[in-house]
């Protein structure tokens, strides 16, 4: 077990009360985020390099970035759990944040609702699938279950492929 790494973990965890509940089995640390339910294993033996830094918002509040040894990182911050993108499957992106996390997955998806309504902006329903196709293979790659939200977009694609939209949004 790496200790450094996890007491850094769990020292970062308590002194970031309301973001994650954590419990500790075997050699892993499960995370769940609060917000949105979602449960996260970290094995700290994995991770390879990790920094507490500043948030230059709010310098009151730190992250967690933590590195894993496969090359991929992610960050516990106070929105909770936050991923690079994952452009393989949508192709390049010009995103403005390096990190997403669920909230703006959540946020990207009642856009998509509502676009989806619209016939007329079935190409900006597009553009923001392939947003949401980059945050959602985010998360897949590092651990996170997103196959409900993954499968609320197939859906709205498949729709919009044939033509249909979504009932309006009141």
């Amino acid at each position: 077990m790496n200790e450094p790494i996890k007491n850094k973990i769990l020292n970062w965890v308590k002194k970031n009360p309301g973001i994650f509940l954590v419990q500790e089995e075997q050699n892993e640390i499960l995370l769940q985020e609060l917000h949105s339910q979602k449960k996260f294993k970290i094995n700290p033996l994995q991770i390879l390099d990790h920094e507490e830094k500043k948030n230059s918002l709010n310098p009151l509040e730190s992250y967690l970035v933590l590195l894993l040894e496969d090359g991929s990182q992610f960050v516990l911050c106070a929105q909770g759990l936050a991923f690079p993108p994952d452009f393989s499957n949508s192709g390049p992106l010009n995103l403005p944040n390096p990190v997403y996390c669920m909230k703006d997955i959540e946020n990207f998806l009642h856009q998509l609702r509502h676009l989806a309504s619209e016939e007329a902006r079935r190409k900006e329903s597009l553009e923001l699938i392939l947003i949401l196709i980059a945050l959602l293979d985010g998360a897949k790659k590092i651990g996170l279950n997103v196959d409900l939200e993954t499968q609320e977009v197939e859906k709205i694609l498949e729709l919009i492929e044939r033509g249909a939209f979504l009932p309006k949004v009141h």
